[in-house]
């Protein structure tokens, strides 16, 4: 921290200044000067000047010896490096060190001089350089045996006929940084301006310990005046608010970033650097540059050359390499294959092993440039799973996506260092304990991934997949992939065309299965199935737990039967066929089919498989639907939200498996359900390695972002997703629920999302609920625990092979980040019968689970000396109508009895009693004995009462004794989020009454639309407190209840007939409810294979009852029963949704249609 604040003051004088402009210029070595100077500030003052660099020799040398502070070996500069540094407090030099004024000259090269002399007086003949003054650097000062002195080589350059200028000599050695620090002093001395307020005086310029020569000028003492000081004094403030900033970004270690590619970087580079576009020239060798795109994160970027002697190059720089920036031509499009083949090139090297990479998409601005997909697409990114990546739209010359490509390489760096921080705890170089070959290398020395295309053996002309038929067969004909999708347990059908005809007796066939990023046989990732062609019948040839067997031959054609084991790792198989002749040893062809891959998933119709599930009806829900409903509200007013699942949608299969691999699950682990669900339940959430979803719960969302109630599918978060390779913002609970949904139906495996009322979040372990209120009956918000209004986790159906006999069938899990497990932020599996029993020591996190749909709400009074009492216990307080989809309608179907016995049984109470155990208030004496309860309190709020409407609630109480009873007490409505949080007080009022025996009066709290409209959540949530005693009794009612108004539906029309591949016009409308202006509204909209997810926004508020209308576009890809899902949300309103189900035929029009 010393350091720091010592630093504070030269921070605040560099931030203040503007920069110079340097141009450095010379015939030899001066790059390595630059970067010393950037990490000496010197106690100065002085006003920045643009001035220029002239070098002759060491120049790039010097330069970076400035800026770094390092010796760097440098090539010849071909082009121009630009750096900006800092030699003096004060005085920012953007230096241009061009390939020829600082100007550098070879001390030790006496013949050379008169060269030197003579361009540099050519240059400063130039306009632009008058009265430029310069400084002459005398580089190899350190070769006393030939080398001239200053004064000696200032009269070699003929420097005293330079009357126009100021000038300087100073020897200097390049490879030790000698000298070079005080020759910039020099430099910045030269150039102070005269202006009021400040005096001159004559002096000599510092001495180094090298010798230096000056001719004598006017020297400027800074004599601050009053008017100075008060501009500095105003100008703290800025400084202050700074230093947070400056501290993150002095504090962090610089990434060191390899920037690469054919097109524009230096145009790029500097626009980062300096805000500005620079025309340039191509670079033929290399520039180096610090910056700072983002808080926290400071690159320095080598950009290196692209030209075709240059490439080969490029290793040398690969050494700690910590991000590579690709620039790319994107409205070149024949070149991106060319740019591709060069980016995996590089990206195999050992020294760029797990670097990220960041791929900028240039030149979108021209009408030729393709979008960042195809450029993603055609640049073959899905095959780097052995490192993160992304790929940005940028303009170099307008500048934009330039810095949110920086952005995203900064993100991506920090993931990398954190993940190499990881493995240096783990011991550091991980050579001796794990193999150290890339997967590249490792594929490469497996002989049987070898294509071999000479010998006598059979020639592959083609392989058909058999698409069609396949896929029909394994219910997989809806996924939009061009791959073929299999499920394992269940045989395919291939078709083989070689080049002759097949012999029998002679030819050898065998076919191998691949899959992983290392291959071997011995793990199961490498299979090899002999194919036996005088097996006709329909008997398989055992390979393993695969199997094979030949269905014809007809000459040249064969058609095989291949059967997966039911176990086997699902993933995207690459298919090899060999072939040999009998007899003739080492003569052999192996063919790869590369345009097609194979994708193996789970299998719910197999028997043998342990995602087998027996009821059609079920598999056809839990697999196969791709319409959904999630329920969301209040146990009193809960409606199915509409979801689009779109598990066959491209790119949904596709990210599944891009999840697996993100999550860095293990090949073998990938055969297990288990396995698979805890990868996905903490790669859906952002809290680990950057998931799909980032989670918020605020009332307020940026700009550019998607609030988690408009959402209406998984497809449009998926797309996104894998377009921009980052976290999609936003989501809560049931977004979370649906991208898993989605997943993993796509992977094969039953899932559905499930919904707990009342679900409570027990952060303490502890099995209780906390309310709190003072003596007055006001409810003391901060010190409550909350109970969340819903809940939705998911449930998959599954055995477990993991855990005892008996645990088999639904299994919950939960990827909204609430806690840790295993130190990552998932949940899950948890087998519900060991939820219900309240085996809490078994595998998954049953612990937590079991605390959401069980527990005690304890109210407590709070006096006002601090001490607490319990006044109330609710013992039935949580896990309230568990909900999920029915199977085959859009009804709620109830499975609370999954997950707990009957409320009051004598099975709930032992469950109770037993995970009480592990409570960690276990041994409390809370449980007081119940006080006279004879006057009973009944709480009624709104069930179906519409937004925009007044809301009335009401407290019965009825006195059940034969004496009067005195009932005192409040209640209070506040806006509320769903996780039960409160936000905001809307009205409350306290009650006292008198009670006769046996009479009943109900009291009200009225709260009118003009009350709420304007402090509303988009859940339209509200919560009411109430809290009553009873004297004489002392008898206590207390309860929070939350209950939500009911939002008008979207209403969605299309046509009555649909043919699939014809194009139709739909129309969605929207009618405001409220008496105020709605703002930033806007409508989603999304379908399952018959609208890619679509926005529209209006631009002008909607009024108070005002109906708005939108005409969309759609096509049918697919026939079937079909859904639009809608929603629209606004500034003030939000979650208000909409859907339309409809048929779509495949060609002829029925005779009666009904909608």
């Amino acid at each position: 921290m010393g350091i720091f604040i010592s630093r504070l003051i030269d921070l605040y004088n560099d931030f203040k200044n503007d920069p110079a402009r340097i141009l450095m210029v010379g015939l030899d070595a001066a790059g390595k000067l630059v970067y010393y100077l950037n990490m000496c500030l010197c106690m100065s003052d002085f006003q920045p000047w643009s001035f220029c660099v002239f070098r002759e020799t060491g120049k790039t040398t010097i330069l970076y010896k400035i800026k770094l502070n390092e010796v760097v070996t440098t090539i010849p500069t071909i082009g121009f490096n630009v750096e900006s540094v800092s030699p003096v407090k004060g005085v920012t030099f953007t230096v241009w060190d061009v390939g020829g004024i600082i100007y550098v000259v070879d001390s030790a090269d006496y013949e050379r001089f008169t060269e030197s002399r003579d361009e540099l007086h050519r240059v400063l003949k130039e306009d632009e350089l008058r009265g430029v003054p310069v400084v002459v650097l005398a580089n190899k000062q350190d070769l006393p045996s030939n080398c001239l002195s200053c004064v000696r080589g200032g009269e070699k350059l003929e420097l005293t006929k330079l009357r126009d200028r100021k000038w300087h000599v100073h020897g200097t050695c390049a490879a030790t940084g000698e000298g070079i620090f005080e020759g910039m002093k020099e430099l910045a001395r030269l150039f102070a301006k005269p202006s009021y307020g400040k005096s001159y005086w004559l002096g000599d310029a510092i001495n180094s310990s090298v010798a230096s020569a000056t001719r004598y000028q006017p020297r400027v003492v800074d004599a601050v005046s009053a008017d100075n000081q008060a501009k500095k004094n105003k100008n703290m403030g800025l400084f202050i608010s700074r230093l947070i900033e400056l501290y993150n970004d002095f504090k962090n270690d610089p990434a060191r970033i390899l920037m690469v590619g054919w097109t524009l970087r230096t145009t790029i580079l500097y626009k980062v650097k300096l805000n500005e576009v620079v025309s340039t020239i191509p670079t033929i060798g290399f520039n180096v540059e610090t910056v700072s795109p983002v808080k926290g994160v400071t690159f320095t970027v080598w950009d290196v050359g692209g030209q075709d002697k240059i490439r080969p190059l490029w290793r040398a720089y690969f050494q700690n390499t910590e991000g590579i920036i690709y620039v790319v031509d994107s409205a070149d499009f024949e070149r991106l294959s060319l740019s591709r083949d060069e980016l995996h090139s590089v990206l195999a090297s050992d020294e760029l092993r797990g670097v990220p990479v960041v791929v900028l998409a240039n030149k979108q601005d021209l009408p030729t440039a393709v979008g960042v997909s195809e450029v993603a697409e055609k640049m073959e990114m899905m095959k780097l799973r052995d490192r993160k990546w992304h790929v940005h739209g940028t303009c170099a010359v307008t500048g934009d996506g330039i810095f949110e490509g920086m952005k995203e390489m900064a993100r991506l760096v920090k993931e990398f260092k954190r993940r190499k921080k990881r493995e240096a705890q783990l011991g550091g170089n991980q050579e001796g304990r794990k193999p150290m070959l890339s997967d590249e290398e490792h594929r490469n020395r497996i002989l049987t991934l070898r294509v071999k295309q000479d010998g006598a053996a059979l020639n592959v002309k083609s392989i058909n997949l058999n698409k069609k038929s396949n896929s029909d067969k394994h219910f997989t004909s809806d996924y939009e992939v061009e791959d073929l999708v299999v499920r394992r347990g269940k045989a395919f059908d291939i078709t083989i065309l070689f080049d002759r005809e097949i012999d029998k007796e002679t030819d050898i066939i065998s076919l191998q299965f691949v899959v992983g990023s290392r291959p071997q046989e011995s793990k199961g990732t490498l299979l090899r199935l002999k194919v036996d062609l005088n097996n006709l019948v329909r008997r398989y040839t055992q390979s393993g737990l695969w199997s094979t067997h030949v269905s014809d031959v007809r000459e040249q054609e064969l058609d095989v039967t291949v059967l997966p084991s039911a176990n086997t790792i699902i993933g995207k198989y690459k298919l090899y066929v060999e072939s040999s002749v009998r007899g003739k040893d080492g003569e052999y062809r192996r063919y790869e089919l590369e345009d097609n891959d194979i994708y193996i998933i789970f299998n719910p119709w197999c028997l043998e498989d342990v995602v087998y599930m027996e009821d059609p009806k079920q598999r056809e829900e839990y697999v196969l639907n791709e319409k959904g409903r999630i329920w969301v509200g209040t146990i009193n007013n809960n409606t199915g939200r509409p979801w689009n699942f779109a598990q066959f949608d491209d790119p949904c299969l596709e990210a599944a498996f891009f999840l697996l691999d993100k999550a860095e699950l293990a090949d073998a682990a990938r055969r297990s359900p288990v396995s698979v669900v805890r990868a996905v339940s903490a790669l859906v959430n952002s809290n680990d390695d950057d998931g799909v979803l980032e989670g918020r719960w605020t009332q307020d969302y940026p700009k550019n972002t998607t609030p988690p109630w408009a959402w209406t599918g998984s497809k449009a978060i998926l797309e996104e997703f894998m377009r921009n390779n980052k976290p999609v913002q936003y989501g809560q609970c049931w977004v979370f629920s649906a991208i898993v949904t989605s997943i993993l139906r796509a992977l094969g495996v039953p899932t559905r999302s499930v919904t707990n009322f009342q679900s409570a979040h027990d952060t303490d372990s502890s099995m209780t609920i906390d309310d709190h209120f003072d003596e007055y009956g006001e409810p003391i918000l901060w010190m409550n625990d909350s109970i969340w209004n819903f809940h939705v986790w998911n449930e998959s159906w599954f055995r477990r092979l993991d855990l005892p006999d008996g645990y088999d069938g639904w299994q919950a899990h939960d990827a909204t980040p609430q806690e840790l497990s295993e130190g990552v932020m998932r949940c899950g599996p948890a087998a519900l019968k060991a939820i219900k029993e309240g085996h809490v020591y078994l595998s998954y996190d049953v612990p937590f689970i079991f605390s959401e749909v069980n527990g005690d709400r304890i109210h407590w009074k709070v006096y006002e000396n601090g001490e607490m009492d319990v006044i109330s216990i609710d013992k039935h307080a949580v896990g309230k109508k568990i909900s999920t989809k029915a199977v085959g309608t859009y009804d709620r179907l109830d499975i609370t009895d999954l997950y707990k016995y009957p409320e009051g049984s004598a099975e709930e109470r032992q469950v109770v009693e037993f995970v009480n155990r592990y409570s960690t208030r276990v041994g409390e004496d809370i449980y007081h004995e119940e006080k006279t309860t004879d006057v009973s309190f009944s709480i009624s709020v709104p069930e179906d009462t519409q937004v925009g409407s007044d809301v009335t609630v009401s407290l019965i109480i009825k006195n059940t004794s034969t004496e009067v009873r005195s009932v005192h007490g409040r209640m209070t409505i506040l806006s509320s989020f769903y996780t039960g949080i409160p936000a905001k007080r809307l009205e409350s009022r306290s009650y006292h009454n008198e009670l006769l025996a046996g009479e009943k009066k109900t009291l009200e709290l009225n709260l009118s639309r003009k009350e709420y409209q304007s402090k509303l959540n988009p859940e339209a949530s509200f919560q009411l407190c109430v809290l009553f005693t009873v004297d004489p009794t002392g008898q206590t009612f207390v309860s929070s209840q939350a209950f939500t108004l009911s939002k008008p539906s979207l209403q969605i029309t299309v046509p009555d007939y649909i043919k699939a591949g014809t194009s139709y016009r739909g129309t969605i409308s929207f009618t405001n409810p409220l008496t105020i202006n709605l703002i930033n509204g806007v409508f989603h909209l999304e379908s399952s294979s018959l609208l890619s997810a679509y926005k529209h926004e209006f631009r002008k508020p909607i009024k108070q009852q005002e109906t708005v209308m939108f005409h969309f576009e759609f096509k049918a890809l697919r026939e079937g029963l079909r859904e639009i899902v809608a929603t629209f949300s606004s500034d003030q309103l939000g979650g208000v949704d909409g859907s339309i189900e409809f048929e779509v035929f495949q060609d002829i029009e029925p005779m009666n249609t009904d909608k």
